[in-house]
């Protein structure tokens, strides 16, 4: 059991580590500070998220009826 708990708090540090890098390597291909990164990364999941939800409002049947229609609008 001893061994479980350390393997658990190995991987959550590798883990941990590997996204810092990832933050680095993406603020450093930007030319941006590491806050400012991650704040932008904040931005993208909160906004991928808003418009995921609000695409769940939406009637699928609806939508694949008026894909597969053609418009007719000049």
């Amino acid at each position: 059991m001893k061994t479980l708990v350390l393997a658990r708090s190995t991987l959550a540090m590798e883990t941990q580590w590997l996204v810092r890098l990832a933050l680095r390597s993406v603020a450093r291909s930007l030319n941006v500070p590491e806050s400012v990164a991650a704040q932008i990364a904040a931005f993208a999941v909160a906004y991928v998220s808003e418009v995921e939800r609000k695409s769940a409002l939406v009637c699928p049947r609806r939508v694949w009826r008026e894909l597969r229609t053609p418009s007719t609008k000049s």
